[in-house]
């Protein structure tokens, strides 16, 4: 029975990429500037995919009170849109040969920027303990690179519903390829070897397998 069944899908392009990099130099003295519990601090504004981007840094965490002993950065865009800018990011901290640390690189899943939802990161990008003893951290500095990956979403395709049913009646009834014919009181019935065998496990054991009546074309069969 042929199905009404129409399938959607869609493909997922990634139009730009590009990173950045923040050093931090001077890192503990970034924990009590400006006098607050939660200082902040942002990158010089970067381009990626036509808009305008910055990083910031959290040395304490965000206002979350149970990410205080962790480094938070965020991606955060700069730009007033008028429609969503979807990225999926990936922050890495790198070692000192400036290479990405595979146990400190964090990928979002895609998230859809606006005027209204301007920044996705991570709150528990490294405990502090874990920098300051790592030796990632070198004369009080250490750097991050942020890869900003602009997603675009490609426009739905509708798969119709498939119509091989109908493709192998027409080419049985075409009875262009057959190979092999079954008498049937009397009545001749032409087929394709490969069609049965592929249908049914009789056929393909009578006609590919240990069953299978040598070159014989004509299998006869009485009602």
């Amino acid at each position: 029975m042929a199905s009404n069944t129409s399938l959607r899908s869609a493909s997922t392009i990634v139009a730009a990429r590009s990173y950045h990099e923040l050093k931090i130099q001077g890192y503990s003295k970034t924990f009590n500037t400006h006098g607050s519990d939660h200082p902040s601090f942002k990158s010089h504004p970067f381009r990626a995919g036509g808009r305008t981007w910055q990083i910031s840094y959290l040395p304490k965490g965000s206002l979350s009170s149970d990410t205080t002993d962790y480094i938070s950065f965020f991606l955060i865009l700069v730009d007033i849109v008028d429609e969503d800018v979807m990225v999926q990011t990936t922050f890495s901290l790198l070692d000192q040969g400036h290479k990405p640390v595979d146990d400190y690189t964090w990928t979002t899943k895609i998230h859809n920027f606006s005027s209204t939802n301007r920044c996705n990161g991570y709150e528990r990008f490294i405990k502090r303990e874990d920098l300051e003893q790592s030796s990632y951290l070198k004369d009080d500095c250490f750097t991050v690179r942020v890869n900003v990956h602009i997603v675009k979403q490609g426009t739905s395709i509708v798969v119709p519903p498939s119509d091989m049913h109908q493709h192998f009646g027409d080419l049985l009834l075409s009875k262009v390829g057959t190979d092999v014919e079954f008498q049937v009181n009397g009545e001749i019935f032409a087929a394709h070897r490969l069609v049965l065998g592929a249908r049914s496990s009789v056929f393909r054991a009578e006609l590919y397998g240990p069953m299978k009546e040598g070159t014989a074309k004509k299998h006869g069969t009485s009602g």
